[in-house]
């Protein structure tokens, strides 16, 4: 199924999306949502993974987690701004690294 929307939309909302297969499953698995282009204002709040092929273009400001320690089971290239020594790290597999002198 394909589905190409042509004009330009203020908002969206998708509550729900089923995908069926073959063999009578369903989910959401295999689903690809591609929009060429997407914009947003305001607050916008996106829950669980995103992921972004391509590049990502921010043109006001880009705020990373803060946290008062370390994070837990990061993954690699996760980073993060440490709000107790107001340093920032990247993990890189093994360890966090400090960023910044």
């Amino acid at each position: 199924m394909s589905v190409s929307v042509t004009k330009n939309l203020t908002n969206v909302t998708i509550s729900s999306v089923g995908v069926s297969g073959r063999n009578g499953t369903s989910g959401t698995s295999g689903l690809s949502i591609n929009t060429g282009s997407f914009a947003t204002t305001g607050s916008n709040t996106f829950v669980g993974n995103q992921t972004i092929s391509g590049s990502l273009y921010v043109s006001s400001s880009f705020v990373l987690p803060n946290h008062t320690s370390a994070p837990n089971s990061p993954n690699s290239g996760a980073l993060y701004f440490n709000t107790t020594n107001s340093h920032f790290y990247g993990w890189d597999g093994g360890q966090w690294k400090q960023l910044d002198n």
